[in-house]
């Protein structure tokens, strides 16, 4: 099997619960969602979800 990309619900619901954590979260937001491919994939999200 190969490798499968996360749902971008999942994503965007594990970035909004990293922004939750605050100042706990903000590593991983940063090392996580300053990527440029994730922040394409949040982009996605958020103009199907709005």
């Amino acid at each position: 099997m190969g490798k499968r990309a996360p749902l971008p619900i999942a994503i965007k619901q594990i970035e909004q619960e990293l922004r939750r954590m605050g100042e706990a979260g903000k590593d991983l937001l940063q090392q996580y969602f300053t990527n440029q491919l994730y922040r394409r994939v949040i982009r996605r999200i958020k103009n199907n979800l709005l």
